[in-house]
């Protein structure tokens, strides 16, 4: 009897070790596929074109930086989870910004976020097309 709950604590310890999880790559960023420079087409304002450069926050492994965020030459931050960005609400210039994108490919993202400067809000539809990096 000995024998047999021996082996049975000896097999229950293996399963147990090879039930580690194996290690994560920390070279592979999600954010890679999004940072640069992106030619942006607003369908939705008549300041239609302009370009935003996408980077990546030093800190958090999430968190993303777009400069000149909706042609207002003023900074916002996102988070990206898989494809999907989350545009928290945030000041950027004179307003207030909120919303939401989604990574297409490594091409093209797709946003609609709302703009207010408090009298007036615009819901605003962009497309971001990759213009190199």
């Amino acid at each position: 009897m000995k024998k047999y709950t021996l082996l049975l604590i000896l097999i229950g310890a293996m399963v147990l070790i090879s039930c580690e999880k194996d290690p994560v790559d920390p070279s592979i960023d999600d954010r890679d596929k999004i940072v640069g420079s992106w030619s942006v087409s607003d369908q939705t304002l008549a300041k239609a074109n302009y370009v935003v450069k996408i980077s990546k926050d030093s800190e958090n492994s999430r968190k993303i930086w777009i400069s000149n965020f909706h042609g207002l030459l003023d900074n916002a931050f996102a988070y990206l989870s898989g494809n999907s960005i989350e545009l928290p609400q945030q000041n950027v210039a004179e307003f207030v910004v909120m919303g939401d994108g989604n990574v297409q490919n490594t091409q093209q993202l797709k946003w609609q976020y709302w703009v207010s400067d408090g009298a007036q809000q615009d819901t605003i539809i962009a497309t971001y097309q990759k213009s190199g990096k």
